[in-house]
């Protein structure tokens, strides 16, 4: 096990986690379910932003670059809202505790609680 490991509570993912979803959202789960594995019942903390392009018929300029850009370096764009992001947590065995959002910047922040995954796979919380 790691050093630190027990008495680590939380783990913040500022801008990180939206670098997972090339060429999908599988990378990002596999991510999600390792550290779940690792700090079962810990709180994680995401902080991010909702993608727009292929989502939005007229996305804003500034989050369509950002999104462009993410597209072009193979990192991919995240889901587009609290709905498809909660997709991705439940798909990982986690469960997300409550949402803080800016919709009109389109960022997020997430708190998700690593379920155990023996929990996981028995919908048991």
């Amino acid at each position: 096990m790691l050093a630190g490991v027990n008495t680590t509570e939380a783990v913040v993912a500022a801008s990180m986690l939206n670098e997972l979803f090339h060429p999908d959202a599988q990378t990002a789960v596999q991510w999600l379910k390792i550290l779940r594995d690792t700090l079962p019942d810990r709180v994680l903390v995401v902080v991010d932003y909702y993608g727009v392009l292929g989502h939005s018929p007229e996305p804003p300029p500034r989050r369509a670059l950002h999104d462009w850009i993410q597209a072009i370096s193979s990192q991919g764009i995240p889901p587009p809202d609290l709905d498809a992001w909660e997709s991705v947590y439940h798909e990982a065995g986690c469960e997300l505790l409550h949402a803080v959002e800016d919709s009109q910047a389109g960022v997020f922040i997430h708190f998700i609680r690593l379920t155990a995954a023996d929990r996981a796979s028995t919908g048991l919380q």
